[in-house]
């Protein structure tokens, strides 16, 4: 595993940024970055880590030390502008913290923003965002607020009959239109394509014009608000999402450990529930060894739902694919334009590699696309067995 390197000096393609996908780490932070005309305004939601001996100690900060660099790549070690500020919490809830604070727009074509933070025991965390890109501004001149709590909405996704309002630093939004498109789970690693979804030709299902920048969000689906330069994309999901709880939520996902005809045996039954229980009693041999393998699945979907949904569920996504199956990266090494995925597991003598390459979906986001090989073929059968043996709990 390589070490983690000093922040204000080096490349940044040589950070490892497993943290991030560690929904246990000392803390998980969220970002989103608004362009406000010659500026950038930052704002980062920090979420605590109730369990951990810092707790306490980050909870009750009354300043937050942040270390911040522009740099035009991961791979270059000069930096644009290059600051250490203090930032006090605009507002702390429970275990959250929220920031905000402003940088100058960058003059460069590509440029990211790295935000570094230490913890009261030294644990460095890195949090990288776009600002530029290709001479494009990757960042819109809106975002959207809670309505009822003013909160800034951090999140990819909405949940149905979510009131928002929807702020603007260059000029109103008028328009709202809604897709909707059911999108296919990844394909496995060693299928001969990835889930291709960045060529798809949008077809509007319907538009209507805002009133007072207020948006509730009608049903599910995704939704484009606002202009090309302008424009906020969310889904919208049912109330209990991330957490899958219909039955179709609950069937969908097991495609990852599933045959095609469990699959199907258990999409065509008269009675799904019953169905679909059968196919984790048949796994599981005895009732609480089930229990355990059926909360440990669907503990990873919907932390797959958390961390990665974009413009479908998280866990249909490529990387939600790999981390339902493998578990949390223990290595993450970024570039521009690629992720790559470490493992070390007993069953495999070197390391595991999934390499992703970022895309743009056609809502106007990115993701990431799995670069698929033939010779993930025993790594990953061997996993599913794992999993399939009820010996994957964490």
């Amino acid at each position: 595993m390589i070490t983690q390197i000093g922040f204000s000096q080096g490349k940044f393609s040589r950070w490892n940024f497993d943290y991030q996908y560690n929904l246990n780490a000392t803390m998980q932070i969220q970002h989103l970055a608004v362009k406000e005309y010659d500026s950038v305004a930052v704002f980062l939601k920090i979420q605590l880590n109730q369990s951990v001996r810092e707790f306490y100690g980050l909870q009750k900060q009354a300043q937050w030390l942040l270390m911040i660099r522009v740099c035009e790549s991961y791979e270059s070690k000069n930096s644009n502008l290059e600051q250490s500020i203090i930032v006090n919490p605009y507002k702390k809830v429970d275990n959250l913290v929220f920031l905000k604070f402003k940088i100058p727009l960058p003059k460069t074509e590509t440029a990211f923003l790295f935000i570094g933070t230490n913890t009261v025991n030294d644990e460095e965390f890195v949090v990288d965002i776009p600002i530029k890109s290709f001479g494009e501004y990757v960042i819109s001149t809106s975002f959207l607020t809670n309505k009822s709590t003013g909160d800034v909405i951090f999140d990819t996704y909405l949940k149905s009959k979510d009131t928002v309002v929807i702020n603007n630093s260059a000029s109103k939004h008028d328009s709202i239109f809604y897709f909707k498109y059911t999108f296919q789970a990844a394909n496995p690693p060693m299928a001969e394509n990835a889930s291709f979804d960045a060529g798809l030709r949008l077809v509007i299902d319907s538009s209507f014009s805002l009133k007072n920048a207020i948006f509730v969000a009608p049903k599910k689906g995704n939704y484009t608000i606002g202009s090309l330069e302008n424009k906020i994309n969310k889904i919208v999901f049912d109330h209990k999402f991330p957490k899958p709880s219909k039955i179709k939520e609950l069937i969908d996902p097991i495609i990852y450990i599933a045959s095609d005809g469990e699959r199907s045996s258990v999409k065509l039954a008269t009675k799904q529930k019953q169905k679909l229980d059968d196919f984790w009693l048949k796994l599981g041999l005895n009732k609480e060894k089930t229990r355990n393998m059926i909360k440990a699945y669907y503990r990873q979907i919907q932390e797959a739902n958390i961390l990665f949904t974009g413009h479908k569920e998280g866990w249909k996504m490529d990387k939600g694919m790999i981390y339902i199956v493998f578990g949390p990266p223990e290595q993450v090494l970024k570039t521009d334009a690629t992720e790559t995925w470490y493992y070390q597991k007993s069953y495999q003598s070197t390391p595991i590699r999934f390499l992703f390459v970022k895309k743009y979906n056609p809502f106007g986001g990115v993701y990431f696309e799995l670069q698929n090989d033939i010779n993930f073929t025993t790594i990953w059968y061997k996993s599913v067995e794992i999993w399939r043996r009820g010996d994957n709990f964490r």
